[in-house]
């Protein structure tokens, strides 16, 4: 059961990195435009970690734990 509570906490986690990444990134809004929609992949956490910004570092800490 501890492993439930673990994954539940770094999925939590994600989500907060991917809705503090939104309000820099915009990529929520490439839904409605097809070209960008083809370039929306899985790479998301890589492309957000190469940014520089305060979301690059929040990501870079998550990562260490």
């Amino acid at each position: 059961m501890l492993t439930l509570y673990i994954a539940r906490a770094i999925e939590y986690m994600l989500i907060d990195v991917l809705l503090i990444a939104q309000k820099h990134m915009k990529f929520a809004e490439y839904i409605d435009i097809p070209e960008k929609y083809l370039h929306l992949t899985d790479d998301l956490l890589n492309r957000i970690n190469m940014t520089e910004s305060k979301v690059s570092l929040f990501i870079f800490c998550f990562s260490l734990v």
